[in-house]
């Protein structure tokens, strides 16, 4: 999903470490040159120039110190943008194959479950059958949902808004991630107890949001129990009598 984007840092950051390289080469040689040729003529004419020697002792230390201080500057700015790349594939459950093809990293971010999308914190998909044919399921479920909405005829535009927002409420529970660490009928439950309403609201919107949580809730029900997921959901019989 994010190839192109990665594909971006990863060059920036190779480009930024051939960079260091070549200016701390280039300019321990450029003292050297200096200190070669600070003495000139010969014999009685020879003359040492002392500008030379210390501009060339300045680039022959300097140098590797200048280099080694962007390189940890380099390693740093780079590393929290790593961590913010690990952080976004966790959000998206998206794989870090791609980052970690960079070997540095690789062994920095294995070691702490990072490889894996933190699977030593919190089970993957993969490792749960069942949370894999719900969060499918629930995606068919977002599919139809946002189909319906876009064909359904609303009264008015303040119902359809809210209508919108109450849908998107109840879709925002089918987080993968959220899945993993909740109950879904509870996270469902929590959107459709959570009823109060700013009394500024129209009182349209605010049926809008109402009916389209509902709406919801019943389709996400009805697939659930149609595909007969033998998935845990604790509060589905509070949550079925609350939306019928």
């Amino acid at each position: 999903m994010f190839k192109k984007n990665d594909e971006s840092l990863i060059s920036a950051y190779k480009i930024y470490k051939a960079l260091i390289i070549a200016l701390g080469v280039i300019y321990s040689i450029v003292g050297i040159v200096l200190l070669a040729t600070a003495k000139t003529g010969t014999g009685y004419y020879s003359y040492t120039n002392p500008v030379n020697i210390i501009l060339g002792l300045v680039f022959l230390i300097g140098s590797p110190l200048i280099a080694w201080a962007m390189w940890v500057i380099t390693k740093a700015s780079f590393g929290l943008l790593f961590d913010v790349k690990f952080i976004r594939n966790k959000l998206y459950d998206s794989k870090n194959d791609y980052l970690l093809t960079l070997g540095e990293y690789q062994a920095n971010y294995s070691a702490t479950g990072y490889s894996q999308n933190n699977s030593a914190l919190q089970p993957s998909i993969a490792d749960s059958p069942k949370l894999s044919v719900l969060i499918s399921t629930l995606n068919t479920v977002k599919s139809v949902l946002y189909a319906q909405t876009n064909s359904k005829p609303f009264s008015n535009e303040y119902f359809k808004n809210g209508y919108i927002k109450g849908v998107n409420d109840i879709i925002l529970t089918f987080e993968p991630e959220l899945l993993r660490t909740q109950d879904l009928s509870h996270s469902m439950l929590n959107v459709i107890k959570n009823d109060d309403f700013d009394p500024s609201f129209c009182a349209e919107y605010v049926n809008g949001v109402r009916e389209g949580r509902k709406v919801a809730v019943k389709l996400t029900l009805f697939y659930i129990e149609s595909y007969e997921i033998k998935y845990p959901l604790s509060a589905i019989s509070e949550l079925k009598a609350l939306v019928e």
